[in-house]
């Protein structure tokens, strides 16, 4: 009676460790296929989207670069005007106005801003002008930027257009009373006998700064009777300034005293 008791004990033993290796078993199995699952979601989920992690933005100090790419990319400007052709809207005196600077050929203009709006060949007569490029922008009126060429290559530039500023924030349209501070060294000038070709009774004035190569035009004509900016100029610094390109008799530009505005 013993001997059989405890072999039933025994058996029951065995019988418990076994259901226990078999519950084991089946978690592990469980374990390893929703493994798998999670796996293969993670798979099925870049290939529904294999452009995933190229639509993420960089983390921390590469943001800068991938904005900033974004922004060159973008319809609109940082200072909010819709054409791709303004880029920085910048106006750096000597130097260059938006995408177009001075000492481009005219190819190089035309690849940054597009075909031009207008085209005009001059005979020379010894001035330096023997091409002008203009580039209109449709949401700002019929002008944007006039480019003057010397032997194929880029001048002088002229901005009728709001759209692109100076580093300190003038542009055409503003009082010319902003630029006292701003810009103490400029020189104002008279081109005499100009007042027929801009439709006055009064001659276009210009306020130049030859060190710095920019110059603040002022014609009182139209709407601008109350002498506000009409455009904005650069120019090579230290080289000779010419009014539209080229200054041909009987004009002639004649300094005034400073701060002139007829």
């Amino acid at each position: 009676m013993v001997d059989t008791t405890v072999r039933f004990s025994m058996e029951n033993k065995k019988q418990r460790f076994e259901n226990i290796q078999i519950f084991l078993l089946i978690t592990f199995i469980i374990f390893l296929s929703n493994i798998s699952c999670s796996l293969n979601g993670e798979k099925s989920f870049a290939q529904i989207s294999p452009n995933n992690q190229s639509n993420l933005k960089p983390r921390a100090n590469s943001n800068k670069g991938y904005e900033k790419e974004a922004n060159t990319n973008s319809e609109t400007s940082e200072n909010g005007l819709n054409d791709k052709r303004v880029g920085n809207g910048l106006i750096i005196p000597g130097n260059s106005i938006g995408l177009l600077n001075l000492r481009d050929n005219k190819e190089k203009a035309i690849s940054y801003l597009g075909k031009p709006s207008d085209h005009e060949e001059y005979d020379r007569w010894g001035c330096p002008r023997e091409e002008m490029v203009l580039w209109s922008f449709q949401n700002f009126g019929k002008v944007g930027i006039e480019a003057f060429l010397k032997d194929g290559i880029i001048y002088q530039i002229e901005s009728y257009s709001e759209r692109f500023t100076t580093e300190d924030g003038i542009k055409s349209g503003d009082d010319p009373k902003k630029l006292i501070k701003l810009y103490p060294n400029l020189q104002a000038y008279e081109l005499l006998h100009s007042a027929d070709e801009v439709d006055s009774k009064r001659n276009v004035i210009y306020w130049v700064d030859k060190k710095l190569g920019i110059a603040f035009v002022f014609i009182s004509a139209g709407a601008n009777k109350t002498k506000k900016i009409s455009s904005i100029v650069i120019f090579d610094a230290l080289s000779e300034f010419q009014p539209g390109g080229c200054t041909l008799p009987p004009q002639k530009l004649v300094k005034k005293a400073k701060w002139f505005l007829n």
